[in-house]
């Protein structure tokens, strides 16, 4: 009976015993990661490695789910290394290394919960001192040092200020991403290195005393630090490393030693509250180093300043393309250089190259509403114009550029390209209005720059020269465009190696597109004896003498706004300007005919200066009946319905070339305006005729 009794009592515990460490003991999941080590996974979230080798979490072996809930990992003694090739982990709190661990890569700088390292006594490796993990510094031997590298404080941990320990050579990559608590930070004297991202998004972090034995500090070491309000940098460090204090958004101010001489790409980018930097002893900032410092007021550039070099690589048929470092800076006004700087210039605030061919930056808090740029510039470099807000309209001098010299410009309307070429330019402006090109466009001019300048109109007059149409968007503003180009050129084509360039087959490219390109003559003959010139505007200017009988800008007559028929022309043939869209027309003193159907269809005439001998010309003519008739009289050279010494002056100023047209002039009808015609008008005024 006893036996039985005691028997049932040893059932009882060990019922107990299971029951009170059920949680530990009960695995529901369980696998290998290798032929050496074996993974357990718990029910209260504890993730157990044992064997010998290195931990890791593969998914194909351990499922999604267990990562997921995982809150403690523990290595059994034997496990040689830890590797954190996950950062699904999200409720991590705590880790425990064994006294055989020799290796830890990488950190769960993603476990936003995780607050402690636990390290065995015995290893040499690592310590643990207040949850924080401490690696070890070895000699090139292998053989340990007394000093130490902090591999990883963990997000979670409450403390508000740290102080790193005298025996801290280094901080680690990503050794404080993503810390959420952390305020201040004091470093030891002896701390030579900050690794890369050792401080990324730490975004409670606004105080940091520097360790006067800095050398090193790696990219995107304070990336993110969006409370760091100052930084005096000390020690004998030579270079920020690329993106260091990329989007630190509430630094005001930054501190450089004399060491320091090259910032690397994006270091000071996105830091809007950074008003001054000292770069006195500064001799290269990488792309983008200043970009988007939107309170940065003031800027000068030592003599041995060096920055902007052409890039290595290619864009779109763009082979150099110039970085900047600047871009943005909506309060610098002035760009200040030193006379001795082999590299740089400044002319009236802003940057240029040595030579005047490369424009670095406009600075954006300039408040002229029109610039001009130097005639010597050849290159654009990035984010030139960018943020320029008080710049409505830009006189454009260069040949190549890049696609984002004008990023964030939304106050740009005019734009006067008086290049002669421009193969490469992306002229992204959302607010651009009004698009003149030079007459003396020669090479190759690309009008895919334009491709999202919407509020550009739907019409565009190209002057004579080579353009490229390679390519066509969605959002190309122009449905029809006019060119001045000989018939030659549609029909044969211009070779400029090693692209042949042959109107018609862009003529039916675009055409695919929706997009219609039309020919337009910028003279030639109408007449036996009149010529005619046609701009831009569609102004149509006829002289010389005789009958208007034959009509080449019947091609293109929607294009036709405004005709003036000069002294000297005698009469207009039939179907002349039919349906063309003329809406003002200036009719001369020797015109003695008008067919019939010489206006037929022209609906949007609105105006007619008639200068005839004869009223009846216009009057008796149906197709100019509904317009609104100006009579000026032979001899009211400037319109104005009166004849006096004005007009004399104006005649004179036509026959010496000054003008180009005038009212009516020609009072003697010879054919010609001249000094005679003045003196004719002098009597007139003086009443002697």
């Amino acid at each position: 009976m006893k036996r039985i009794v005691y028997f049932m009592l040893a059932v009882a515990m060990c019922i107990g015993c299971f029951a009170a460490f059920s949680p530990l003991a009960s695995a529901y999941r369980k696998g290998h990661i290798s032929s050496y080590v074996v993974w357990t996974f718990y029910d209260n979230g504890q993730l157990k490695f044992s064997g010998t080798g290195t931990a890791h979490f593969p998914t194909i072996t351990i499922p999604s789910a267990c990562l997921e809930n995982t809150k403690e990992i523990v290595l059994i003694e034997g496990m040689t290394g830890l590797l954190f090739d996950t950062q699904n982990l999200p409720n991590l709190e705590k880790v425990t290394l064994p006294s055989t661990c020799t290796e830890v890569r990488n950190v769960p700088y993603e476990s936003f919960k995780f607050k402690e390292y636990v390290v065995s006594a015995g290893n040499n490796a690592y310590k643990a001192v207040d949850g924080v993990l401490f690696e070890r510094n070895t000699e090139e031997n292998g053989i340990y040092k007394n000093t130490y590298t902090l591999k990883h404080y963990p997000q979670n941990k409450s403390n508000q200020q740290y102080t790193i320990s005298s025996d801290v050579t280094a901080v680690g990559e990503q050794a404080f991403r993503n810390n959420r608590n952390l305020k201040k930070l004091v470093f030891a004297d002896t701390v030579k290195v900050i690794e890369r991202q050792a401080f990324m998004d730490s975004k409670a972090l606004s105080a940091v005393e520097f360790p006067f034995s800095l050398e090193e500090m790696g990219d995107s070491a304070f990336r993110g630090c969006s409370a760091l309000k100052s930084a005096d940098i000390v020690g004998p460090i030579e270079k920020l490393g690329d993106s260091a204090f990329y989007g630190c958004t509430s630094l005001e101010r930054i501190s450089l030693p004399s060491t320091l001489e090259i910032l690397g790409q994006g270091c000071f980018e996105g830091c809007r509250s950074l008003k001054n930097i000292d770069l006195s002893f500064v001799k290269n900032i990488g792309t983008n180093g200043l970009y988007n410092c939107h309170s940065l007021e003031s800027l000068e550039l030592p003599a041995d300043f060096a920055s902007g070099k052409p890039t290595s690589y290619s864009y779109c048929g763009a082979t150099n393309v110039y970085d900047s470092f600047l871009g943005n800076n909506y309060k610098l006004k002035e760009i200040k250089v030193d006379s001795n700087n082999p590299h740089y210039s400044s002319v009236n605030g802003v940057l240029y190259s040595k030579d005047k061919t490369i424009i670095y930056c406009y600075p954006a808090g300039k408040t002229d509403k029109v610039y001009t740029m130097l005639e010597s510039t050849l290159y654009v470099s990035d984010h030139t114009f960018a943020g320029a807000k008080c710049l409505e309209s830009l006189n454009f001098y260069g040949i190549q550029g890049a696609f984002n010299s004008f990023e964030g410009n939304d106050s740009l309307k005019k734009l006067v390209v008086k290049s002669e070429a421009v193969p490469f330019m992306d002229f992204e402006i959302p607010a651009l209005e009004v698009l003149e090109l030079s007459p003396q466009i020669k090479g190759i001019f690309n009008l895919n720059h334009f491709h999202t300048c919407t509020k550009l109109p739907e019409e565009l007059v190209l002057p004579s020269g080579i353009y490229d149409f390679l390519f066509t968007f969605e959002s190309f503003p122009f449905k029809t465009i006019y060119i001045f180009k000989s018939k030659e050129l549609f029909e044969n084509g211009e070779t400029i190696s090693p692209i042949t360039y042959c109107l018609v087959n862009t003529k039916e490219r675009l055409a695919a597109e929706g997009i219609e390109l039309i020919r337009l003559d910028e003279e030639g003959k109408c007449g036996e004896n009149a010529r005619f010139t046609l701009d831009k505007n569609g102004k149509l200017v006829i002289k010389g003498s005789g009958v208007v009988d034959s009509y080449p800008w019947q091609e293109y007559p929607q294009f036709i706004k405004e005709v003036v028929i000069d002294e000297g022309i005698s009469g207009i043939g039939a179907l002349a300007f039919e349906g063309c869209a003329v809406k003002k027309l200036s009719l001369p003193s020797t015109l003695t005919e008008i067919d019939a159907t010489a206006f037929n269809g022209c609906d949007s005439l609105k105006t007619v200066i008639d200068r005839t001998q004869e009223e009846s010309l216009v009057k008796g003519n149906p197709n100019l009946a509904a317009a609104t008739c100006v009579r000026i009289e032979n001899g009211d050279a400037n319109g104005d319905g009166l004849i006096n010494s004005i007009d004399a002056a104006f005649v004179l100023r036509y026959d010496a070339g000054i003008l180009q047209t005038i009212a009516a002039g020609d009072v003697s009808t010879d054919g010609v305006i001249n000094s005679i015609d003045a003196a004719l008008i002098l009597k007139h005024d003086a009443g002697m005729f």
